[in-house]
C-alpha cells in the first residue's frame, strides 16, 4: 500500500469491497442462501439475456415510437428534476456531514491527511453505488424500446446525472451549514433567496404548464397512445420556445441530454455540457470551508445504530410522549383478546386515530366526484387528465396497498420472535392467527376500495358533467370491473397472507421474522423463491375458482351482460374462502406445534 492519500483511500475502498464479498461468500455455506444465490443468478441471467427474438421485438417496439418521443421524455423529466430541485432547496436543511462510515471516520480523521483529500475521498466514495443505481434504472427503464448502444448511453448519462445530483446535495448542505458563520445581512439575503427563488421557479413552471394545457386543442384522430404523444408534442411546439423551457429548464435538459441520446453523435455533442455542470458542482463542493468532522462522526454513529436496529428487528426509536398517547381506538380492560392483537398491530402500523383516518379517507370519493362534476368549466386537457386518473388511481391502489401492508409485516411474521409470550395466551390458535392477519388484510382491502370508489366518483362526475372525453371508460363497464375485483380481493388477499405466514412459521430459518433485514443477491434469491412458491400455490388453488367462475360466465353472459362478471366473481370467491378457512386451521396447527427454543433461528 502506498503512503500517499490516494494509496490510503484505494486500500480502504478495496479492503471494504473485499470484506463485503467475503461476507457474502460465507453466507453461501447455508443451504437457503446457496439456493437463493443460484436462483437469483438464474433469474437475472434470464432477464439480462436477449435472444434474437427479443432483440427483434425491442427493435420493432422502438420503431413504433415517434421520433419526438425522446424529446417528450427529456422535457418531462427535466420538469420533474426542476421541481425536486426547488423543493430540496425549500425543505432540506443544513447538512455538513460526509457520507463516511464510523470506521472510516476513526481511521481518516486522525490520520496525517489534508482536509481537501478527505473531502475528495468522501465525494468520490459513493460512485460505485451510483453506478449500480444507474445500471438498475437502465435495465428496468431502458429495455422497452432502446437498442443496445442506446442503453449504454442511458447508463453513462444516468450515472453522470446521479453523480451531479449527489454533488449538488452535498454542496448545498455545506452552503446552508456555513450561513451561521456569515454576517447578519448575508444570512438574511441568502435565506430569503433560498425561499423566494424556488417558489418563483415553481410558480413559473406551474403557470407555463397550465397555459400549455389550456392552449392544447385536445387529442383528435389518434388511435393509440403513441399517436397521442406525437399529437401532444406537436401541440406543445409553440410553447417549447417560452422562458421556462429555454431558461429555467435549460441546465436540467443539458444534464439529462446524454441519457436520452439516440446515437453516438448526439451523445458526444451532449456530453460536454453535462460534464461542465458536474464539474462545477464538484468544484463548488470541494471549495467549501465548512467544518464537517463532528457532524460526520455523529451521522455515522446514528446510521450504525439504525442499521443494527433494523438488522435485529428492534424498534429504531420510541415515539414522542404525545405520539405514544395517540392510539387507534380505546382498548377496554376486558373483552376478546383478539381485539388486543388487532390494536397492537394497528399501533405498529402507525399511531393515528382509526376514526379520524377513516373519516378523512371516506371524503376522497365524494371530493373526486365533485371535482369531476365541476370540470366542465376547465380546459379539455384537464378533463383528459381526470379521465386517465380515474383508471390509474385504482390500479396504483391495487399495486401499492399490498406492498405496504405485506412488507411492513404487521402480522404473525413480526411477532414470531415473541412466540414465548404468545403461546401461553388462553386463546384458540386459529383465532389468534386470524387476529394477527386482520390488520394487513383490512388495510389492503380499504386501500383498494377507496381507490376504486375514487375512480368511480371521477367517472360518474365526468359522465354527468356533459360531453366527456373519448378516453372515459363507460360507467357500467367501470363499475362492473371494479365490483368484480372487490369481490375477488378479500379471499385472494387472505390466501396470500395465510401462505406467507405459514411459510414463516413452518420454515423460520428461511424467512427471518421480527423485521430482520438481510441484503444481498442471495437474500434476494430467497425472496424470489418465496414469491414464486406463493404464485405456484396460488395457481393451484385458483383452479376451482376459475372453473366455477368460468362456468357462470359461460352460462349467464347472454342474459346478464356486464352483470355476469360480479356474479362470476362472487361464485369464484366461494372456493377461495374455503381455502382461506382451511389455511387458517393449518396455520393454527403450525402455531400450536411451534417451539421457540427449537424452531427460532439463533440471533
Amino acid at each position: 500500500m502506498s503512503s500517499s492519500p490516494a494509496g490510503v483511500f484505494s486500500f480502504i475502498l478495496l479492503r471494504t469491497l473485499r470484506n463485503k464479498v467475503l461476507t457474502r461468500l460465507r453466507r453461501l455455506k447455508e443451504p437457503r442462501y446457496l439456493l437463493g444465490f443460484l436462483f437469483a443468478l438464474a433469474y437475472f441471467g434470464f432477464l439480462f439475456s436477449r435472444p434474437a427474438r427479443a432483440r427483434r421485438g425491442a427493435a420493432a417496439a422502438a420503431g413504433l415510437f415517434p421520433p419526438s418521443f425522446l424529446e417528450v421524455e427529456l422535457l418531462a423529466l427535466a420538469c420533474v428534476l426542476f421541481t425536486l430541485f426547488c423543493l430540496t432547496w425549500l425543505f432540506r436543511g443544513a447538512r455538513s456531514a460526509l457520507p463516511l462510515t464510523e470506521g472510516e471516520v476513526h481511521i481518516l480523521f486522525p490520520a496525517p491527511l489534508t482536509r481537501r483529500s478527505i473531502l475528495q475521498f468522501a465525494l468520490l466514495r459513493p460512485q460505485l453505488a451510483l453506478l449500480f443505481s444507474s445500471l438498475v434504472f437502465t435495465f428496468f427503464l431502458g429495455r422497452g424500446g432502446r437498442s443496445g448502444i442506446g442503453m449504454v448511453f442511458m447508463f453513462l448519462g444516468g450515472w453522470l446525472a446521479l453523480t451531479t445530483i449527489q454533488l449538488h446535495l452535498q454542496a448545498m448542505g455545506f452552503w446552508k451549514a456555513s450561513l451561521p458563520e456569515r454576517s447578519l445581512w448575508v444570512r438574511i439575503a441568502a435565506t430569503t433567496g433560498a425561499v423566494v427563488l424556488p417558489l418563483a421557479g415553481l410558480a413559473l413552471l406551474a403557470r407555463w404548464l397550465w397555459q400549455a394545457t389550456v392552449a392544447f386543442p385536445g387529442i383528435q384522430g389518434s388511435g393509440n397512445i403513441l399517436g397521442t404523444l406525437a399529437s401532444f408534442w406537436d401541440g406543445m411546439r409553440p410553447w417549447r420556445s417560452r422562458f421556462v423551457p429555454r431558461v429555467l429548464l435549460f441546465p436540467f435538459q443539458k444534464l439529462l441530454a446524454p441519457a436520452f441520446a439516440p446515437d453516438a453523435v448526439r451523445f458526444l455533442l451532449a456530453l460536454p455540457a453535462a460534464l461542465v455542470i458536474a464539474g462545477l458542482h464538484y468544484v463548488w463542493a470541494l471549495s467549501s470551508t465548512t467544518s464537517f468532522e463532528e457532524a460526520t462522526l455523529a451521522s455515522a454513529q446514528e446510521r450504525a445504530r439504525r442499521r443494527a436496529a433494523r438488522t435485529s428487528g428492534r424498534r429504531e426509536s420510541l415515539p414522542s410522549l404525545p405520539r405514544r398517547r395517540t392510539v387507534p381506538f380505546r382498548l377496554s380492560a376486558s373483552g376478546r383478546p383478539e381485539v388486543a392483537i388487532v390494536w397492537k398491530n394497528l399501533i405498529s402500523l402507525g399511531r393515528v386515530r382509526l376514526g379520524t383516518l377513516l373519516g378523512v379517507v371516506a371524503l376522497l370519493p365524494p371530493a373526486a366526484f365533485v371535482a369531476a362534476l365541476l370540470s366542465s368549466a376547465v380546459p379539455l386537457g384537464v378533463r383528459h387528465g381526470l379521465a386517465i386518473a380515474a383508471v390509474i388511481v385504482p390500479i396504483v391502489a391495487c399495486l401499492v396497498a399490498p406492498n405496504v401492508a405485506f412488507a411492513g409485516r404487521y402480522d404473525l411474521r413480526r411477532d414470531l420472535v415473541q412466540m414465548g409470550l404468545l403461546k401461553p395466551w388462553p386463546i384458540d390458535p386459529v383465532r389468534l392467527v386470524a387476529a394477527e392477519l386482520t390488520v394487513p388484510w383490512g388495510v389492503t382491502l380499504a386501500a383498494m376500495t377507496v381507490g376504486f370508489l375514487t375512480g368511480l366518483g371521477i367517472e360518474a362526475g365526468l359522465t354527468l358533467s356533459g360531453p366527456g372525453s373519448d378516453l372515459v371508460v363507460p360507467l357500467p363497464r367501470f363499475a362492473s370491473t371494479g365490483a368484480t375485483g372487490l369481490l375477488l380481493a378479500p379471499p385472494f388477499v387472505g390466501l396470500i397472507l395465510v401462505l406467507q405466514n405459514a411459510a414463516t412459521v413452518a420454515v423460520p430459518a428461511w424467512f427471518p421474522s421480527g423485521g430482520q433485514k438481510v441484503v444481498g443477491l442471495e437474500q434476494t434469491g430467497v425472496r424470489l423463491v418465496g414469491a414464486f412458491g406463493t404464485l405456484f400455490v396460488l395457481g393451484i388453488t385458483a383452479i376451482p375458482s376459475f372453473l366455477l367462475g368460468g362456468g357462470v360466465v359461460w352460462l349467464g353472459s347472454a342474459r346478464l351482460g356486464l352483470g355476469v362478471w360480479p356474479v362470476a366473481a362472487l361464485a369464484a370467491s366461494l372456493p377461495m374462502w374455503a381455502e382461506v378457512w382451511a389455511g387458517l386451521h393449518l396455520l393454527g396447527s403450525l402455531f400450536r406445534r411451534f417451539d421457540p427454543a427449537l424452531d427460532l433461528p439463533p440471533a
